[in-house]
């Protein structure tokens, strides 16, 4: 196996490499208390689909701002409020509460 497995993505222990003959090679969750009863093949174990698209859409999210850029907090959608430094750099970033109707 030349990758590394990940934890548990349930509780966070190390995984363990079953050497019963009838799951041979297969991988599952070395903490006996834990929710995660499934095995799956090495490969399987390390695809996390929705920490993926989490850390997609954090990347693509921070993409909006740039440190040291004050235009660059023109991404936010929502009334918001920026302070800057005397430099024009921005140093706050508070979104504002919605009016009240």
């Amino acid at each position: 196996m030349s990758e590394e497995l990940e934890p548990c993505p349930f509780c966070g222990k190390p995984p363990k490499v079953s050497e019963n003959p009838l799951t041979l090679g297969l991988v599952s969750c070395g903490n006996t208390g834990c929710c995660n009863e499934t095995f799956a093949y090495p490969e399987e174990w390390n695809t996390r689909p929705v920490e993926d698209a989490l850390h997609a859409r954090i990347a693509e999210l921070e993409q909006g701002w740039i440190p040291n850029e004050p235009d660059s907090w023109n991404f936010c959608p929502y009334p918001c409020e920026v302070r800057y430094d005397a430099n024009g750099k921005p140093t706050h970033h508070r979104q504002l509460p919605p009016e009240d109707k």
